[in-house]
């Protein structure tokens, strides 16, 4: 991770905020799941949409 990004969560809490729901869906999760849930059932998942945002800049 760049330092900079080490250097800002040590100052301070960072809030990001990502279309996260509609990334779940478009992987195939339906709107009928509990999203929350996915980071027990499916953690990979919840991750790799993660490293996408973080990989895009975000």
């Amino acid at each position: 991770m760049p330092a900079n990004f080490l250097q800002q969560i040590r100052k301070r809490p960072l809030v990001f905020d990502g279309a996260m729901g509609t990334v779940i869906y478009q992987k195939g999760v339906y709107i009928n799941a509990c999203y929350d849930e996915l980071c027990l059932s499916r953690p990979a998942l919840v991750a790799e949409i993660h490293r996408d945002y973080v990989a895009a800049g975000a």
